[in-house]
């Protein structure tokens, strides 16, 4: 007997179903209800779902208005989530970070306290005697 041409899926219903096997189930459930707000129907009810969407989510009726441009741009991939690339890595010198763990434990040494927002004014407004002992500027 012959196929025809209809019996066979076609690459882009192939390709399709692999990416949305792909999807987490966050994903799933985030494309499911981004089709359901793209459904067709008036301002005010439009208006209702994207705050229902929004609550399901836990994000902002703005946020979900982003999506729904991500999924209208971009498709499947505007909603997949990614994960950073810096993602565990520190974005300061290691000497900057060691300055900053030693200022404090040495704030916090006996009786003396010192808060982080005091620590943030010692880095901001560092005196060349914290910056030698730290080795972070020539003697």
């Amino acid at each position: 007997m012959l196929e025809t041409q209809n019996d066979k899926p076609n690459d882009d219903e192939v390709e399709d179903s692999e990416i949305i096997t792909q999807l987490s189930a966050g994903d799933k459930e985030l494309l499911e209800l981004i089709q359901k707000l793209l459904e067709p129907c008036d301002r005010i009810t439009y208006g209702e779902r994207q705050r229902e969407v929004a609550a399901k989510l836990g994000k902002s009726v703005r946020t979900v208005r982003r999506l729904v441009k991500k999924w209208e741009e971009q498709g499947l991939a505007g909603l997949q989530t990614t994960q950073r690339a810096d993602k565990g890595k520190h974005r300061i010198d290691s000497q900057w970070q060691k300055f900053i763990i030693n200022t404090y434990k040495e704030g916090n040494k006996g009786g003396k306290r010192i808060t982080p927002q005091q620590v943030a004014i010692r880095i901001y407004l560092p005196s060349p005697r914290f910056l030698r002992s730290a080795s972070l500027s020539p003697q």
